[in-house]
């Protein structure tokens, strides 16, 4: 049977755990861009967003093993001023990561100070069968 690609968008707009999907079918997800938009308004503003299978961020864990992908920005001014900040990253796992059916997946982000604005997610998946979609 042929297999199917699609991409599954996560999009958050709260500080915290933004965003989470449950995993449509058994496959493996082949890639991830990651980003994360934010208003700094005074030196040290930062942010930083994280896609896992845990549903608590280990952004400041060692030895986690949910972890798929980070992304963090801080700003540093050397006057005051404003600054809308934008960033995103592409992460590629080369072979897949295997997922499963009903398994969750989530988008945590944790503003360090700033206006956190969202962050999101476009994840690739390959899936043994079609997953419906509407286009």
């Amino acid at each position: 049977m042929a297999r199917e690609n699609t991409v599954i968008q996560m999009v958050g707009t709260v500080s915290g755990t933004a965003a989470t999907i449950d995993v449509p079918d058994d496959g493996l997800l082949l890639s991830a861009t990651l980003g994360i938009t934010m208003g700094a308004g005074a030196d040290g503003d930062g942010h930083t967003a994280s896609l896992e299978f845990g549903s608590t961020n280990q952004l400041a864990g060692n030895d986690s093993r949910t972890v798929l992908a980070r992304l963090r920005t801080r700003v540093e001014l050397t006057t005051s001023g404003l600054l809308q900040a934008a960033i995103s990253d592409h992460f590629d796992f080369r072979d897949g990561i295997k997922v499963f059916g009903g398994e969750r997946i989530f988008l945590h982000n944790v503003a360090l100070a700033g206006t956190f604005v969202d962050c999101w997610a476009l994840l690739l998946f390959n899936f043994a069968t079609f997953v419906a979609r509407r286009r």
